[in-house]
């Protein structure tokens, strides 16, 4: 049995054993406030307050998650939460942009109001138009950014010891908050789920349209139709013909291309059998980040044949000359059929309303078909 003293020092070295290991893993984040993120005119800004550089294990931010919708189940986060956008910004229609690296912008030293002998370093990073352009092409989300819309910025953080990383990248919170024995592990939800206004270039995206033969060969030169903010709404018109090489052109084909990517988008077209995407001359569209080319496609007009003009010569149509006296017999020519040609939206009426006659039910006893009369709206 060990006497009441031994035992209370055994108990005492236990602790101060226990607590000398523990403090190997208990290590102070580099976090004194909360972290800034904004943009302006197309450039991310990401700005923090940390402790001075030490040999110490701490964590660092080395890039941001963009995304359109939370990454974590309730705001504001809990350090049990998972946190991964990832996993909540896989839909068509959800942005997911991630931005890696970053250069200083600023970086200052500032005092440090609960530790004077212990000063801290503002630094703020930027990320350039170009790099955000690049990454959201990266993403293919040129058609979702929207301006002045809500963005959630997530942090991508590694754990590092000096400046040599330890263990990481981490792109959840989980991730990062399990990484090492952090001394206030809460100080991490700070990093996730960062809501910020998304403001893209200030004087806006430029809109190009261009008309093209069938076979890419400019018309006419590009008219700039202005630059306007990613997500707005634009009408953009074609003209349905064309005079080139003196003879007339038809439009057939409409399809917007991003600047940023070169890939097509929204495409229209007359010349398959879909009647859903034939509306070419008039188009609405968003305002794609980064800019967008319009391009309509001409086609030689058709010209009129016996098929939309039976009253030609050699069609046999026309009013009946009579019979003007003397023999002879007249020949009816029928001309060899030809395609009809689509008409486009903007030469329809969809508000024209009348009555369709159409065959019913065969009635069997008189070996006739039935006329019933439907109405069309």
């Amino acid at each position: 049995m060990i006497p009441i003293r031994k035992a209370r020092k055994v108990i005492i070295c236990a602790m101060a054993f226990f607590i000398a290991v523990s403090s190997l893993y208990i290590i102070p984040p580099d976090v004194a406030e909360a972290a800034t993120i904004e943009m302006k005119n197309g450039e991310f800004f990401y700005a923090t307050t940390v402790k001075k550089a030490t040999s110490s294990v701490r964590y660092r931010t080395i890039g941001w998650q963009l995304h359109s919708k939370p990454g974590c189940p309730r705001q504001p986060p809990s350090v049990n939460d998972e946190c991964d956008p990832r996993a909540t910004n896989n839909g068509p229609n959800d942005i997911y942009i991630v931005l890696m690296g970053g250069n200083i912008d600023e970086e200052y030293e500032v005092p440090n109001p609960s530790n004077p002998n212990e000063p801290q370093i503002y630094t703020k990073f930027k990320w350039t138009q170009q790099e955000i352009e690049d990454a959201v092409r990266a993403a293919g989300a040129e058609w979702l950014i929207q301006e002045g819309g809500t963005l959630y910025a997530s942090a991508v953080m590694e754990s590092v010891e000096g400046q040599v990383r330890r263990k990481g990248p981490f792109y959840t919170l989980q991730g990062i908050v399990r990484a090492e024995g952090w001394a206030r592990p809460s100080d991490l939800t700070q990093y996730f789920d960062v809501a910020f206004t998304f403001e893209g270039k200030s004087e806006g995206y430029p809109l190009t349209v261009k008309y093209w033969t069938y076979d890419g060969t400019p018309m006419r030169p590009d008219e700039d139709k202005g630059k306007h903010p990613a997500g707005a709404t634009l009408r953009v018109r074609f003209p349905e013909t064309m005079e080139y090489n003196g003879q007339t052109w038809e439009i057939y084909y409409s399809v917007f291309r991003s600047k940023l990517s070169g890939k097509d988008s929204f495409p229209q077209d007359l010349s398959d059998d879909n009647p859903n995407n034939d509306k070419v001359a008039v188009r609405d569209i968003i305002m794609a980040f980064g800019g967008m080319d319009a391009i309509g496609k001409y086609r030689p007009k058709k010209d009129d044949d016996c098929t939309t003009n039976p009253n030609l010569p050699g069609c046999g149509g026309g009013e009946d000359p009579g019979n003007p006296g003397g023999s002879g017999s007249c020949t009816w020519v029928i001309g060899t059929p030809s395609g009809g040609t689509r008409q486009t939206g903007s030469v329809m009426n969809p508000n024209a309303t009348g009555q369709i006659a159409a065959d019913g039910p065969f009635n069997v006893v008189q070996g006739i078909p039935t006329s019933e009369t439907t109405n069309a709206v």
